[in-house]
């Protein structure tokens, strides 16, 4: 008997030593963190990964800061925007899922960001799947009433908020050259981040007493009649400058470097010229394999192939096909060449036209390698150019004066450069119709070097 009530006793004695214990655990009621002198925190959305975010936007990269690990971006459709930064948590993929590091991210991509609003913490950022990219846009043409931009055969709409890059800068759209080759991103039928891949430099030429009316081309981009004092927009990189008149001249390598003038003086240009072609070779069968050379120098011919004019031994080997050899004759600036190796044949196509003074020039059929500027359209009234004041002002490479200045209005596309002596040169694109009436002109103040 005593042991069992001694047993009771020492049950309820556990029993009130359990309850005492959990009312020091709890009052009762519940808390939360602002009761407890914390913050309220916005609604989270946990990821797969159990990373928190709040917010999600899809975006143009504007700027990639890895110094500071920050990117800034602005939101698709509007002038909105901000600076995420990022750390090395932060998750970085490609719309395949496959995973990227910041550096492989480029500015005028459109992507997807998932962020902490507030302290803007990047937790998540991811190509956009809906977004679509065109590398290399050669043949282009905007109409800046309409807002749209036609590339090849396809139409693209944009908003005034459209994202237009060059060298780093943010740029309008019509300071766009037509010898830039451009990177574009947009959504279904709208274009909304534009970035020069290979934009332009200026090449000036002097000492061209002797070579006005002549032709000066560089590379297969640009074929044109020198003019007095002539500056050309001409796109970066390294070619053949070719500048001949009545039967005489000379070529030599140059290159162009965006936004920097090149001085050529046409002095030197006064032997017998040589010419140069680019020649597209289209070799048949595909699978043919085949190893390419001219005058026994091997050649890559999956790009153009430069020649100067005149007779070559072209050759061609294979393990597939019997070896095919036979002489060419370049004498245009752009020449198509296909051989069938299976049938040995061979099909050659370029195009030719002569100037008033008898000089051979010559233009791609296909009309995509060459820009040719003769001078040639509808003249109407005039065009007046009224700012910036005091520029030195060239269309299409000839010099017109310095601002304000007026001239033939000519219809067509037209490459308008702004040079003065302490600032940047500008370069702007314009379309002018086919109408009597005179076209005004007003352009931003131009920026000096040192700013």
């Amino acid at each position: 008997m005593r042991v069992n009530i001694k047993f009771s006793l020492v049950a309820i004695l556990v029993i009130i030593i359990c309850i005492s214990i959990s009312g020091c655990k709890s009052s009762g009621k519940t808390t939360n963190g602002q009761e407890m002198g914390g913050i309220n925190k916005p609604t989270e959305t946990t990821t797969v990964e159990d990373v928190r975010y709040n917010a999600t936007d899809q975006v143009i990269m504007l700027n990639i800061n890895t110094n500071k690990m920050e990117i800034t971006v602005k939101s698709i459709g509007s002038d909105t925007k901000y600076t995420l930064t990022y750390s090395g948590g932060t998750r970085i993929r490609s719309k395949n899922d496959v995973e990227l590091t910041m550096s492989q991210m480029q500015v005028g991509q459109i992507v997807d960001v998932y962020y902490v609003n507030g302290s803007q913490r990047l937790i998540e950022i991811k190509e956009s799947t809906t977004a679509w990219k065109n590398d290399s846009v050669v043949k282009w043409k905007v109409d800046y009433e309409r807002k749209i931009i036609t590339i090849g055969s396809d139409s693209y709409r944009y908003e005034d908020t459209i994202f237009i890059s060059s060298n780093g800068q943010q740029i309008n759209i019509d300071e766009i050259s037509d010898v830039d080759e451009l990177i574009v991103r947009g959504i279904d039928s709208r274009i909304y981040s534009v970035v020069v891949g290979i934009g332009h430099g200026y090449v000036r030429l002097v000492d061209d007493t002797n070579m006005v009316d002549g032709i000066i081309e560089i590379g297969n981009k640009i074929m044109t009649v020198i003019t007095k004092d002539m500056v050309l927009v001409a796109p970066e990189g390294t070619y053949t400058l070719t500048a001949t008149k009545n039967g005489k001249g000379g070529s030599k390598e140059i290159t162009v470097i965006r936004d920097e003038e090149l001085i050529v003086s046409l002095s030197e240009f006064q032997q017998e010229a040589t010419r140069y072609g680019s020649v597209n070779f289209n070799i048949l069968p595909e699978d043919s394999e085949a190893v390419m050379y001219i005058d026994g120098e091997k050649k890559d011919y999956s790009d153009l192939v430069e020649l100067s004019y005149g007779k070559h031994i072209l050759k061609l080997e294979s393990d597939k096909y019997n070896t095919y050899q036979k002489t060419i004759t370049i004498a245009s600036i752009y020449t198509n060449i296909t051989v069938n190796m299976d049938g040995g044949e061979e099909t050659t196509t370029d195009s030719e036209k002569t100037t008033t003074d008898g000089e051979k020039t010559t233009s791609n059929s296909s009309e995509e390698e060459t820009t040719v500027s003769m001078g040639t359209g509808t003249y109407n009234n005039t065009v007046l150019i009224v700012a910036p004041s005091d520029a030195t002002v060239y269309v299409d490479g000839v010099l017109k004066g310095k601002s304000p200045v007026s001239f033939s209005k000519t219809s067509g596309s037209h490459t308008i450069l702004l040079m003065k002596n302490g600032y940047k040169s500008k370069v702007y694109t314009i379309d002018l119709d086919d109408t009597k009436e005179d076209v005004i002109l007003s352009y931003p103040d131009m920026v000096k070097t040192d700013e």
